[in-house]
């Protein structure tokens, strides 16, 4: 039978926690210089896997595994396309504004002037301000969606926070900007 280095289960017959017959005393470190609780060194001259220190490639292997710092670019660039969309539309929507303000009377603009004033829109702006008015509403939508992925995965969380508020507020932005366009021609 050989020797258990760290010492022997007791006997049956025995109580537990008396030091069994012929050996150390159970539970206690080992006599032959090793530290309790260290690995023996291997015969074949590696170091230890585990305990003091790891060998230079697994050292190196564990610090890839520590989290990187996430780039706020997704936030700002959220945070960008919201603020640009939002001055588009609400640019648009001004000029849109002032242009059907001399339609307006007693704050509404009847039908049968709604193809007129639609027909002035178009001369006065052209085909482009609508393209980017309906492009800047996609975009926006797409910036805010940015903004949300941002602050979730917390690569640019404040600027995120940010595109998400402004991107909520920017239609309500563009139509006050309408508004007020219209108020100087409302009786």
């Amino acid at each position: 039978m050989t020797q258990n280095p760290y010492g022997q289960a007791p006997q049956p017959g025995q109580p537990y926690g008396q030091a069994p017959q012929g050996g150390q005393p159970y539970g206690q470190a080992p006599q032959s210089g090793q530290p309790y609780g260290q690995a023996p060194a291997d015969p074949y001259g590696y170091p230890p896997q585990y305990g003091q220190g790891a060998p230079y490639g697994q050292a190196q292997a564990l610090a890839s595994y520590a989290p990187a710092k996430k780039s706020p670019a997704l936030g700002i660039i959220g945070l960008l396309i919201v603020v640009v969309c939002g001055v588009v539309l609400s640019t648009f929507l001004w000029k849109v504004g002032a242009i059907a303000g001399p339609f307006a009377v007693n704050g509404t603009i009847p039908a049968d002037q709604q193809t007129a004033m639609g027909t002035e829109i178009i001369l006065q702006l052209g085909n482009v301000w609508p393209g980017l008015a309906g492009m800047s509403m996609f975009l926006g939508l797409v910036g805010w969606i940015l903004g949300i992925v941002a602050t979730a995965t917390k690569r640019g969380r404040v600027f995120g926070i940010f595109a998400i508020v402004l991107g909520a507020l920017a239609p309500f932005i563009a139509f006050g900007a309408f508004t007020a366009a219209l108020v100087p021609y409302v009786k």
